[in-house]
């Protein structure tokens, strides 16, 4: 999964949905150290975290490169949930309500 990792960046920039793939979105949810059930919430919630964590200025773990796979998977995360079609049946809404 780690080789995933590397390329992230280099897949946030694309612009069609290519990044959008299994692979790219597990390797993003890693990550960030998520399950593979997380809320848009969540996700903007905890990436400015991360990134002051680890960012020059701002962290005590400066780590550009690290920055950098933050933004990436952030991005991919993102992409995928804009486009992500909802499933609005009940049994679905229940469990979402949980």
């Amino acid at each position: 999964m780690r080789a995933a990792l590397v390329i992230l960046y280099s897949l946030a920039q694309q612009k069609d949905d290519s990044r959008c793939n299994p692979l790219n979105c597990c390797a993003a949810l890693e990550e960030f150290d998520f399950s593979e059930r997380v809320s848009l919430r969540q996700i903007k919630k905890h990436s400015p975290a991360l990134v002051r964590r680890y960012h020059s200025d701002f962290g005590q773990e400066s780590d550009s490169k690290k920055n950098r796979r933050i933004n990436a998977a952030h991005l991919i995360l993102r992409a995928y949930c804009h486009g992500y079609r909802f499933n609005c049946s009940r049994t679905e809404f229940l469990e979402q309500s949980l």
